[in-house]
C-alpha cells in the first residue's frame, strides 16, 4: 500500500487555494475588496493602508466599475479614476460652475442696473435741454450716454445668453432693484475715470451722498484708486455742500463749451483757466496758494498739441492735489453730478420730512 504524504497534499491544497483567492481579488487604483455597507454606501480597502480592516468610501460610479470588473463583465485591466479624485473633480466642477453662475448673474444684474440709471439720466438731461440749458453741451452729453447704454445693452445680452445657453438654470438676470437709495444709485452709476498727469495712474470718481451727524446733506466727492492693493482704495475725498457740487457741475459744462471754442480757434498754447473755486473766502488768487487754507478749484486746460482737459484740484495750503478728466468724461461726470444732486436731495427730503409734511402731500 502506497503511503500518502499528508503534509505534501496539504501544502499543495493551500498553495492552490491561496492562489485561487488572490486570482479572484480585483485591485483598481490601489483599492480592493469593495462592498456595499448596511447604510447603502459603497466602501473599499486600500493597499498599504495602516489597518487591513479599514475601509474608505467610494463613488457609485467607481463601485459599479469595480463590480463589473469583478463579475467579468469588463476586462480586469479596466482603468478607473481613483474615487477620491472623481469625487473631488465632480465637487470642484460643481463649485466652479456655481461660482460662474453666481458671478454672471451678479454682473448681469449690475449691468441692468447701470442701464436703468443711465436711461433715467438721459431723461434728466433732456429736461435740462427743454428748460433752456446749453444745447450743444447737453446734446453731446445725451449722445455720449446713449452710446454707453448701447454698449451696456450688448454686454447684458451677452451675459444673459451665456447663462441661458451654457447653464441649465432658472436665473432671470432682470431683477435689478429700480427703487434705489441715493447711495446705491451712486454705486451703480458707471464710474467716470480720471488720470494723474505725468504718471500712469488712473482711477474713478465716486460721488457719495451722506447725511452728517448734525442732519445736513453733504456729498463726498471721492477719488478711487481701483488698482490699489490697499484695503482703503479712496486716495482722496472732498466734502461738498449741495451748492458746491452744483458749482462743480456748471463748471464742467463750461469746460466742454470752452473745449469747443479752443478747437474752433485752433489754439495750441499751454493755458490754464480757473472756472470755479470754493469756498470763496479760502480761495487764493488764480495761480497762487494760500498758506493754511483749503479750497477746491475746477480748471480748464489747453495743451501745446491743442488737446483740452479739465482738472479738479484740491488746494491744501501751499500743497495741491490734481485729478484730470478728459472732455468726454467731463460730459458724463456733469450728468452724474446732476443725477446725484436730484437723488440725494429727494432721499434727504423723504428722510427728514415730518409726519405733517408727508400728510400735506396726500390732502
Amino acid at each position: 500500500m502506497r503511503i500518502i504524504n499528508v503534509a505534501w497534499i496539504l501544502s499543495i491544497f493551500t498553495l492552490y487555494f491561496v492562489n485561487d483567492v488572490m486570482a479572484q481579488t480585483i485591485v483598481i487604483n490601489g483599492l480592493y475588496d469593495c462592498q456595499r455597507a448596511t447604510n447603502g454606501r459603497a466602501y473599499c480597502k486600500r493597499q498599504g493602508a495602516p489597518s487591513s480592516n479599514q475601509y474608505e468610501p467610494v463613488s457609485e460610479e467607481f463601485f459599479a466599475s469595480y463590480e463589473a470588473a469583478r463579475t467579468g463583465k469588463i476586462q480586469q485591466n479596466t482603468v478607473v479614476v481613483a474615487p477620491k479624485e472623481v469625487t473631488n473633480n465632480v465637487t470642484n466642477n460643481q463649485t466652479v460652475n456655481n461660482t460662474v453662475i453666481i458671478q454672471l448673474k451678479s454682473e448681469a444684474v449690475d449691468v441692468k442696473g447701470q442701464i436703468a440709471v443711465l436711461t433715467l439720466v438721459v431723461e434728466e438731461q433732456k429736461k435740462l435741454l427743454s428748460a433752456g440749458g446749453d444745447s450743444a453741451v447737453i446734446t453731446d452729453t445725451i449722445t455720449s450716454l446713449e452710446e454707453r447704454i448701447a454698449e451696456l445693452k450688448k454686454l447684458f445680452d451677452e451675459k444673459a445668453a451665456t447663462l441661458t445657453n451654457q447653464y441649465a438654470t432658472p436665473i432671470k438676470p432682470d431683477d435689478a432693484d429700480l427703487a434705489l437709495t441715493a447711495r446705491k444709485a451712486s454705486e451703480i452709476y458707471p464710474k467716470v475715470p480720471y488720470y494723474i498727469p505725468g504718471t500712469p495712474e488712473t482711477g474713478e470718481f465716486w460721488i457719495e451722498p451722506v447725511v452728517s451727524d448734525t442732519g445736513s446733506l453733504i456729498f463726498r466727492f471721492k477719488f478711487v484708486d481701483i488698482k490699489s492693493t490697499a484695503a482703503e482704495k479712496v486716495r482722496s475725498s472732498i466734502e461738498m455742500k449741495p451748492e458746491e457740487l452744483e458749482k462743480t457741475q456748471k463748471a464742467l459744462i463750461k469746460l466742454v463749451a470752452n473745449s469747443k471754442i479752443a478747437h474752433e480757434k485752433k489754439i495750441r498754447r499751454k493755458l490754464d483757466v480757473r472756472l470755479e473755486c470754493f469756498p470763496v473766502p479760502d480761495c487764493p488768487p488764480e495761480g497762487q496758494k494760500l498758506d493754511a487754507k483749503a479750497s477746491t478749484e475746477i480748471i480748464f486746460s489747453i495743451n501745446e498739441d491743442g488737446s483740452t482737459s479739465g482738472r479738479i484740484q484740491r488746494n491744501k495750503g501751499k500743497y495741491e492735489e490734481g485729478y484730470n478728466v478728459s472732455v468726454k468724461s467731463g460730459l458724463v461726470l456733469q450728468a452724474y453730478i446732476n443725477h446725484m444732486l436730484r437723488e440725494g436731495k429727494a432721499d434727504f427730503e423723504a428722510g427728514s420730512a415730518s409726519q405733517e409734511d408727508l400728510k400735506k402731500l396726500f390732502q
